[in-house]
């Protein structure tokens, strides 16, 4: 069975600005092909995308993919800089992919050029006009290269400069060739980050890198966060498929299906798709974790039969399992490497023949130098915990001065799990949302730091 090609616009090569759909694309293929120029972006994304990520050389993507017997049932991904519209790259592909009469998406990304518009608060009113919001500390220059202005054969791009106002900038003039652009600063008023945000001037650490944390990311950066990614670990595929393969051999047979994780549920239905499974063979009831391991499993079609309803957590699920009858039962659980035991073991206190098998691993990445020090200088003012596993991984790679630092820095934790562990090693808890949810607890956060600034 052969899967589809998705030529996805990459944008300005930052994760924030990948759409959605461009995101869904890149979880659903199996492999991922990118030139050079977009590695930051492939290093960003790729420890939490199981996908193989593949560098191309210059100009070859298109020979990459005409290289492919067929594409894979999972999909390739192909990733060409800005939007699909604007690539000779995107061109190339598409030209080889309709001579191959291969099923083909086509999917926009924002041109790295009408992003820095974006930021800096651009409104075009007609064709070749645009208005500029400006503020104290902030310059804007056009061109490309050494050029300031536009050009018949280069009409240019935008370059944002923030520490000082010098010259003049852009406002309500034609984007003329060759003529510079020319306006006294104070004919417009703002730049929108320019304008104090709750968390403007705060460095908070982000202990997870990947496609999950994109949006954590932008709401950040929306309130004025500087986001400082130092993941301590990365998320690959087991040692051996050997334990989900056997399961999956006779999956009909199991009455529930339990996955604690979106990770989970991703990789799980990805291997019964690799392995041509059909998912009607899949006869199990299915228990979720929680509502964004719901959202994940509704992406491949499949309902959930029992959520815990307060305590999103193995503890929530032990508690939810305690009013079925399990006696007999064949359950079936993914999960990853560091995934704790005590589900599996309550499950089976009640009479179930639980499997459990590997879907996911977790390896150490050590902390960067740029990271240890900025830890050391005490100028990071917070540090967003999502697993207990990263509260460990994190400590785990500290010296004794490290450690008393971290303690001394505002911890979030995404739930009670998490905080225990906290807790445990002696790292203060400022704050915890109500619900585990990455939305929450920004919020929370956020909350924390606004209240200070009150005092």
């Amino acid at each position: 069975m052969s899967g589809t090609v998705y030529v996805i616009g990459a944008g300005p090569g930052e994760s924030r600005y990948l759409t959605r759909q461009a995101l869904e694309a890149l979880e659903r293929s199996e492999v991922v092909w990118y030139p050079a120029e977009l590695a930051g972006l492939a290093r960003d994304l790729a420890p939490e995308i199981a996908s193989t990520w593949r560098v191309a050389e210059p100009g070859s993507l298109a020979e990459q993919i005409w290289a492919h017997a067929s594409p894979p049932a999972g999909g390739v991904a192909v990733l060409v800089p800005g939007t699909p519209a604007f690539s000779p790259e995107a061109a190339a592909v598409i030209t080889r992919l309709v001579a191959k009469d291969w099923e083909f998406e086509v999917i926009s990304g924002i041109p790295p050029w009408v992003a820095a518009l974006d930021q800096l608060g651009v409104v075009t009113r007609q064709a070749g006009v645009v208005d500029l919001a400006w503020g104290e500390g902030c310059r804007a220059r056009f061109g490309s290269g050494a050029a300031l202005a536009p050009t018949a054969e280069d009409p240019g791009g935008l370059w944002i400069e923030r520490p000082g106002l010098v010259g003049q900038t852009l406002s309500h003039r034609p984007l003329v060739a060759g003529a510079a652009l020319q306006v006294l600063p104070e004919e417009v008023p703002h730049v929108a980050w320019c304008r104090p945000k709750a968390l403007s001037g705060r460095v908070v650490m982000l202990l997870r890198a990947g496609s999950k944390t994109v949006q954590m990311r932008r709401w950040l950066d929306d309130l004025g966060a500087q986001t400082l990614l130092a993941p301590v670990s990365v998320i690959s595929d087991p040692d051996s498929w050997q334990e989900l393969d056997r399961a999956l051999d006779r999956v009909d047979r199991y009455g529930w299906l339990v996955l604690t994780s979106g990770e989970a549920v991703r990789r799980f239905f990805r291997r019964m798709r690799s392995r041509n499974i059909d998912i009607r063979r899949l006869r199990a009831r299915v228990a979720a974790v929680g509502p964004e391991t719901v959202a994940e499993l509704r992406q491949y079609g499949v309902r959930e039969d029992l959520v815990p309803p307060e305590t999103h957590s193995q503890e929530g699920l032990i508690t939810a399992f305690q009013a079925v009858a399990l006696l007999g039962e064949a359950v079936l659980m993914p999960g990853g490497s560091l995934n704790r035991p005590d589900l599996a073991r309550a499950l089976r206190a009640q009479g179930a023949l639980v499997d459990v098998a590997e879907v996911y691993q977790n390896r150490s990445v050590p902390l960067s130098d740029e990271v240890r020090a900025l830890l050391r200088s005490g100028r990071i003012d917070a540090v967003l915990y999502l697993a207990s596993s990263a509260v460990e991984g994190l400590m785990a790679q500290l010296d004794e001065d490290e450690r008393n630092q971290v303690r001394r820095t505002a911890a979030f934790s995404i739930g009670p799990l998490t905080s225990r562990t906290l807790e445990r090693l002696g790292i203060p808890v400022a704050g915890e949302p109500p619900r585990p949810s990455m939305k929450s607890l920004v919020e929370v956060m956020t909350t924390y730091f606004s209240k200070e600034r009150s005092v």
